[in-house]
């Protein structure tokens, strides 16, 4: 790359830089004070990390104000942290089609700490926070509607939360003598294990990897 090349490509970062730093001040704006960090890529897509108290506000701001204008919320999910205080981080996803921008919310909660519904602002989250319920157990407050979504009639526990086993809790089987579809507490046999072929009973089960199943089965 000649000299020139390289001015020109060090000018445009240094403009951009500069765009990127101009948006962010214009996005806090007003509402700086309900922010508590947030990130712009090149790209400007911007990431807040907001209260999750304030979580309605925002959303009516970003919604609302003539320079953001974000009109569809595409997602809602969390992610579970276990080794942390606050457990469960929740991220918004919206997408303002009139100034091409997407918007990334994210705020946390602790376990068996409600977090609130945003319902009043886009009607798309109630299905979204039901399933957030059903998976993680995440309770909203102010949702009119709160219920599983996925899991069926009685199940019990939250699957996507990662001290969840992974074969559950309960089956399902079916009781030739009653005629009926019946549930039973889950039992499993260290025998059953040897139907799976890369299963090997030398290797312990806290450290059972591919790699050493791999090694003692075909070795």
């Amino acid at each position: 790359m000649s000299r020139e090349q390289s001015k020109i490509t060090e000018n445009n970062n240094k403009s951009l830089q500069t765009l990127i730093s101009s948006y962010a001040f214009s996005l806090a704006g007003s509402m700086r004070y309900l922010i508590r960090e947030w990130k712009i890529n090149p790209y400007y897509d911007a990431t807040l990390y907001v209260n999750r108290r304030k979580i309605t506000l925002i959303l009516v701001w970003l919604r609302d104000d003539s320079l953001e204008y974000m009109r569809h919320l595409i997602d809602m999910t969390c992610i579970d942290h276990m080794d942390r205080v606050n457990r469960f981080n929740i991220w918004y996803t919206g997408l303002s089609c009139a100034y091409q921008k997407r918007y990334n919310l994210l705020t946390s909660v602790a376990e068996r700490e409600p977090a609130i519904s945003a319902m009043i602002v886009y009607k798309s989250l109630n299905w979204t926070e039901r399933e957030a319920w059903d998976m993680f157990g995440v309770p909203f407050s102010g949702h009119e509607d709160l219920r599983r979504l996925l899991t069926d009639y009685g199940f019990k526990g939250f699957p996507l939360r990662k001290n969840y086993p992974v074969v559950g809790y309960w089956e399902k089987y079916w009781d030739e003598a009653d005629d009926a579809v019946r549930q039973k507490l889950v039992t499993l046999m260290q025998t059953s294990k040897l139907a799976n072929p890369f299963y090997d009973y030398r290797v312990k089960w806290l450290y059972e990897t591919f790699e050493e199943v791999f090694k003692y089965r075909f070795k």
